[in-house]
């Protein structure tokens, strides 16, 4: 298995950081999805007989 191991390339500071960016960024985006969502309150439609003031031709 010592094969294996030293095979692997290390992972870059900057691949590692960047990783660290995008997965904090998901679970804010995330979180405040949660938090501003919850209580949405679909709105009611008009009560109207067609789409246009004036018949289309």
């Amino acid at each position: 298995m010592e094969h294996a191991k030293t095979c692997q390339r290390p992972i870059s500071l900057e691949r590692r950081l960047a990783a660290t960016y995008l997965i904090a960024g998901l679970v804010t985006a995330g979180l405040a999805g949660c938090a501003a969502g919850p209580d949405f309150q679909r709105p009611t439609a008009p009560d109207v007989a067609r789409y246009t003031a004036t018949p289309v031709a």
